[in-house]
């Protein structure tokens, strides 16, 4: 099934959002804490003059997506410091799947805001997850090993499986420098 039937959206009236990592700024991080809208809404072009706003970010792997919504855009409200800033919203198209639906995409060089017509035939569904992706069960301290921007996101979002362990305990931790494997 094509990702525009299951979706029910029109091409020709969205614009895709294909947000990834770079300069230290993940977007999944901001999905995760619920602030991806805040992030979206600002951009240095005129990316989004259609009426809906695709959104996927990248996942690790090779071209996987995770689709984090469709939002409608009303236009641009203002500008600040060479910014555009949106008036966008998410709407209710496809709100089960936020999260869940995995698309395989390869992005066709740099281009962050295609045309969504020019993704038909070359987007498909990869996998629908039965829970929203989102940190990992805790397992055990034995098996943590995360970056600090990782902490930090996990302790804003505080899933059910960590809230225990990371309360029960004050202060310990290890840091590991990467460049010469000094702990610390």
């Amino acid at each position: 099934m094509d990702i525009f039937d299951l979706l029910e959206i029109n091409p020709g009236s969205t614009k895709v959002h294909l947000a990834q990592a770079s300069n230290g700024y993940d977007p999944l991080m901001d999905f995760f804490d619920g602030k991806f809208i805040d992030y979206q809404k600002f951009q240095n072009k005129k990316n989004f003059e259609r009426d809906n706003i695709l959104s996927l970010i990248k996942l690790p792997g090779e071209n996987l997506w995770l689709y984090v919504g469709v939002y409608s855009s009303q236009g641009i409200i203002g500008q600040e410091d060479g910014y555009h800033e949106y008036d966008t919203s998410l709407t209710k198209i496809g709100s089960s799947l936020i999260g869940r639906l995995v698309i395989e995409y390869r992005r066709a060089g740099r281009v962050s805001y295609p045309n969504c017509e020019n993704l038909v035939g070359k987007a498909s569904i990869a996998e629908i997850k039965s829970e929203p992706l989102g940190f990992s069960d805790f397992k055990s301290f034995k098996d943590v090993l995360l970056t600090r921007r990782d902490l930090e996101g996990l302790i804003r979002t505080a899933p059910g499986s960590w809230r225990s362990p990371l309360q029960s305990v004050s202060g310990i931790y290890l840091i590991t420098d990467k460049a010469n494997g000094k702990q610390y």
